[in-house]
Formats: structure tokens, C-alpha cells, sequence
């Protein structure tokens, strides 16, 4: 059974006298959220097939794409984009559309991205004049992609917490000591949970580095 942040935030009431639930939920967020955002563990790769009918050519000619599928999880970067195959830079940059001079700041082939606040990515240019001259009229984009949970997020999955669960409370209890004037305020213990924490994250860190460089990428593609 999937282990819920409730009960992730209980196993840390015993070092946060005077604490609330609610208080200790959001910080088991922040901290997985944290871990998610420095770590790369959460990983995934993305596929869709894109058609002109997709570009909103009132938008610098972006595509929207929304990681139907992932659950909780929302994107926070883009690592690599592959169209047709074929890797492509990429660069995020805020989509705005203030833009009048666009072919002067977006050129030499880099894909940009940005991500808006309902979580899809938004992708350009992709200029239907030449972008789509494809034996199919479509271009397969693929996306490898860093996410982290939502804040509404309930629960994580046994594999993670079995793992990491104990690096995540560590960081919850550490940034709740770290809060001034509480009940619970407690700098000096507040540095030994963060550096546990620190450690574990930078365990995942070294883990999911090795596993791809030696060639055994933990990516999950999901197709929509």
C-alpha cells in the first residue's frame, strides 16, 4: 500500500512537540518536493506526436503539452528533447506575448521551453511553414523531463518511501526546527536532521548519476 504524508507526518510528532498535522504535512511536501527538485528522481520520459493543427501561431508558434498520465507529479525541468529523433538544445525561457521582435531572441534551431502554472510545457517555435515538411506532416517529440509532486499530493508510492522515506522526514523535521519562535524551534537539532538529510538526497543524487552514466538510464516513457 502506497504510504500517505498523514502518516509521514505523524512519524515526526516526537521531535516537534506542539506541532499540528497540517503543519507537518506541508513539510513532508516541501521536503519531498525539495529531494524531487535537487536529486532528479523523479524522472520520466514523455512522448507526442505534434501536427501544425497544435501550434498556436499567436503564441510564437508554441505547442502545449500536458504529462497526461503522471499523476501527482508535475514537470519542473526538461533535461532533453528529442523531435523526430533528432536531439535538439534546449533552452527555458519565459513564453510572452509582448514578443514582437521573436525571430531576433529565439533562433539557431534551439527548442524553447517554458512551463505554465497548470504544469504543461510549452514548447517553440515550431513554424508550420517548415517545421512539418515530414514524410508524415507530424513530428514525434520526446520529452526526458524532471518532476516533483504537487502540494495536494496524499501519498507516495512504498518503493520511495521504503528507500527514501526516512531522508524525507529527516528533511520535514529539520526545516521545522529550523522555523523562529515556535514550540518546536530547535536550531541546533534542526542542523543534524537537515545534514541527514542533505546526505540521503545526495546519495539519490549519486545514484541516479551512475545509473546513467553507466548506461542504465531509469526513465519511465509514457506515451500519450
Amino acid at each position: 500500500m502506497p504510504k500517505t504524508i498523514v502518516s509521514m507526518a505523524d512519524n515526526i510528532v516526537r521531535d516537534l512537540p506542539g506541532s499540528i498535522t497540517p503543519d507537518r504535512e506541508k513539510a513532508v511536501i516541501k521536503s519531498i518536493q525539495d529531494f524531487a527538485i535537487r536529486s532528479g528522481f523523479f524522472k520520466f520520459t514523455t512522448e507526442q506526436t505534434v501536427t501544425e493543427y497544435d501550434v498556436d501561431s499567436n503564441a510564437n508558434d508554441s505547442v502545449s503539452l500536458n504529462p497526461i498520465g503522471l499523476g501527482k507529479y508535475r514537470p519542473y525541468r526538461i533535461e532533453r528533447i528529442l523531435i523526430d529523433g533528432v536531439n535538439k538544445p534546449t533552452v527555458r525561457k519565459e513564453l510572452r506575448s509582448d514578443m514582437d521582435d521573436f525571430d531576433s531572441v529565439y533562433k539557431n534551431g534551439v527548442v524553447y521551453y517554458d512551463i505554465d502554472v497548470r504544469g504543461r510545457l510549452i514548447l517553440f517555435p515550431f513554424p508550420t511553414d517548415t517545421a512539418f515538411e515530414t514524410t508524415t506532416g507530424t513530428l514525434v517529440v520526446t520529452i526526458e523531463a524532471v518532476y516533483t509532486i504537487d502540494d495536494d499530493t496524499t501519498e507516495v508510492d512504498d518503493f520511495f518511501y521504503a528507500r527514501w522515506g526516512k531522508t524525507i522526514e529527516d528533511g520535514a523535521t529539520g526545516l521545522m526546527m529550523s522555523e523562529f519562535n515556535k514550540p518546536w524551534s530547535n536550531p541546533n537539532g534542526a542542523a543534524q536532521f537537515i545534514n541527514r538529510y542533505d546526505a540521503g538526497r545526495n546519495s539519490a543524487l549519486m545514484k541516479r548519476n551512475l545509473e546513467e552514466a553507466g548506461g542504465e538510464l531509469k526513465a519511465q516513457l509514457i506515451k500519450f
